[in-house]
């Protein structure tokens, strides 16, 4: 044997150690580990056990029911204060046959809908009436829509003086 080859195996071994900057076994960098941790938070607090639903007014025989398919929808929406205090709502109710008619109802909140596709004649000539009341204050406030768009808006907010009560009107029609 010849004895280059115990030779090959050093200078591989220096070349390696001088192209990678390395002086020696102490050089060597140490592996690095990573550590991931998984918090999960706990609540402080208890999530509520009870929600007040929504509540969705229903038509009346004759009326013209909501028809997500049919387009033309038109959405009176009440947002009150508390889910105890009694709301009056008047508002224009659509039939297929004749003038929109005046209905009322008194319904608890705190959210209110009334949803009907619009129908028959008169729809777009009458304005439509659509008002919110409640006897004893606190907050009301209410939204009247057609087709996606907002017809009308408004909010009362008795603070302190809930003898005198809340009142919003959101009455109108498309174009008015």
């Amino acid at each position: 044997m010849s004895r280059r080859h115990p030779a090959v195996p050093i200078s591989v071994t220096a070349a390696v150690l001088l192209l990678t900057g390395c002086t020696g076994p102490s050089a060597i960098p140490a592996p690095t580990v990573t550590t991931t941790t998984t918090v999960t938070a706990t609540p402080t607090t208890p999530a509520p056990t009870t929600t007040a639903a929504a509540k969705t007014v229903p038509v009346e025989p004759g009326e013209c029911p909501f028809d997500p398919a049919g387009g033309g929808a038109v959405a009176f929406s009440i947002l009150a204060d508390d889910d105890t205090t009694p709301i009056t709502l008047t508002w224009s109710s659509f039939r297929p046959e004749g003038e929109p008619v005046i209905r009322t109802a008194t319904v608890v909140g705190p959210v209110i809908s009334i949803l009907q596709s619009n129908c028959g004649e008169g729809v777009a000539s009458h304005p439509w009436t659509f008002t919110a009341t409640s006897a004893t204050g606190g907050g009301l406030s209410c939204v009247a829509s057609y087709g996606g768009k907002i017809i009308a808006t408004k909010s009362d907010f008795s603070e302190g003086d809930i003898a005198r009560g809340d009142s919003v009107d959101c009455s109108g029609h498309p174009g008015m």
